[in-house]
């Protein structure tokens, strides 16, 4: 890109030209005398200076036998050849000046200031302001807006922007912050810090009980050695904590195992459960209808106040579908209820359990599944959910047929109000073995 000429102080023609002010306005004129290399002759004075301005001419005009400045005169030109030569004859120096030492015709001078040295110049990146002479080198050097590369990582920038640079670029040559002597790349720290022997760290054991949370690296063996019999015993202490935890874990695992088979033979629905507290005693608040093994079914909640707070129990209702053409009535044997906490969606109180009782169309299973503020840490102001799983069979069970009479008592029985046995799971997986077999 081309550098842009500054004018010092006005423009190229002000350095040369005489100025003539006329109602406020400055007017060109002829040559200035500052720039002569020497004193004028007389003759020479008679020749070209203006008998107006006593500048020299620069385009002499005659008018009534007076040779005056164009600018001065009338202002017909009528060019005067002798008074051009003569003022292009005259020896000047640099217009510049400072160090240049130019010295030459006035008719060369207009070409001397397209290639003077001493002339200013201003870079068009950073509009600094430099002679001709030290143009290029500021350029390439000195200019704050150069592109530049990073010697580095051979990325390419600004060289104002340079130092900033450095203090991040990932191959700049750092030394260790803790004064060990070596030097490495930026993107090395990490990997020099965690072998060198000045870095400030603690014994492997603290997490254990071990004190010793400040040691540089190198003093790290010298204490192992010191303290290998404490460390040994913290060792033998976590160790014996691990395998009572698999223990735990192992034992848990089985029993989601158990508990997953469970899952596996019993169906059931889930319940939202909301505005108990504004149920009145042995009142039935209705719930959703689902399917078990394709029987369908409708859930009942009853509340009922106990010495030492709400009860809440639950009821069956068979409802025709279409199904019941072929097996009218239906037999539930096992279930299970799981209570959880709305707030934060965990299990708060499960129950399993056994009924022995037959769902007609129409007609209400018995009570079953008795829970309670004071157990399962439910709070009947507010919403909360409910899980029941069962176990229905087309066809009773054979432990319970019996004659009608003992089928009869056992319905009354069933009509009474009783909590539900709570079985183990190994209980319910043995008895739903039995069944199937």
């Amino acid at each position: 890109m081309a550098s842009k000429l500054v004018p010092l102080p006005d423009d190229r023609e002000d350095l040369l030209y005489v100025k003539k002010g006329k109602k406020g306005k400055s007017i060109h004129c002829g040559y200035k005398r500052d720039y002569l290399a020497r004193n004028l002759t007389e003759m020479e004075e008679g020749l070209v200076v203006c008998k107006v301005c006593s500048g020299i001419m620069r385009e002499a005009s005659i008018s009534n036998g007076e040779t005056t400045c164009l600018n001065c005169g009338p202002r017909k030109f009528n060019p005067v050849k002798m008074v051009h030569n003569a003022v292009n004859q005259l020896e000047i120096k640099c217009p510049i000046l400072r160090d240049c030492i130019w010295n030459s015709k006035l008719s060369e001078a207009e070409k001397h200031l397209d290639n003077c040295n001493s002339f200013v110049l201003q870079c068009v990146y950073c509009k600094v302001t430099v002679t001709r002479g030290e143009y290029d080198n500021h350029k390439v050097n000195t200019c704050i807006l150069r592109e530049i590369e990073c010697v580095y990582c051979r990325k390419q920038g600004l060289a104002k922007e340079l130092d900033k640079h450095f203090e991040v670029c990932d191959k700049y040559t750092i030394s260790c912050p803790n004064n060990c002597g070596e030097e490495f790349p930026r993107k090395q720290l990490l990997r020099h810090k965690a072998k060198c022997e000045l870095e400030e760290i603690s014994c492997p054991y603290t997490e254990y009980g071990c004190e010793a949370k400040s040691m540089l690296r190198r003093d790290l063996l010298a204490h192992k050695k010191e303290y290998i019999v404490e460390h040994t015993d913290m060792s033998l202490i976590e160790i014996q904590e691990l395998r009572e935890e698999n223990k735990s874990f192992k034992k848990e695992k089985n029993e989601m195992k158990m508990e997953g088979k469970i899952m596996k033979q019993l169906d059931g629905v889930e319940w939202e459960i909301q505005d108990i507290d504004k149920l009145t005693n042995n009142k039935k608040l209705e719930g959703p209808i689902f399917y078990v093994n394709n029987y369908k079914l409708r859930l009942f909640l009853i509340k009922q106040y106990m010495e030492f707070g709400v009860g809440l129990r639950f009821q069956l209702n068979k409802i025709e579908g279409r199904f019941d053409k072929n097996s009218e009535n239906a037999y539930i044997t096992n279930y299970r209820i799981i209570c959880v906490n709305e707030q934060d969606i965990t299990q708060s109180y499960s129950e399993d359990g056994q009924l022995d009782f037959e769902l007609c169309n129409g007609k209400y299973s018995e009570l079953f599944g008795y829970i309670s503020e004071f157990h399962s840490g439910i709070t009947t102001s507010k919403p909360f959910v409910i899980r029941l799983y069962f176990e229905v069979n087309s066809q009773k069970p054979i432990k319970h047929i019996s004659s009608s009479n003992e089928e009869s008592s056992s319905f009354h029985a069933s009509s009474e109000l009783s909590d539900p046995f709570i079985l183990s799971f190994d209980d319910i997986v043995s008895s739903q073995n039995k069944y199937t077999n």
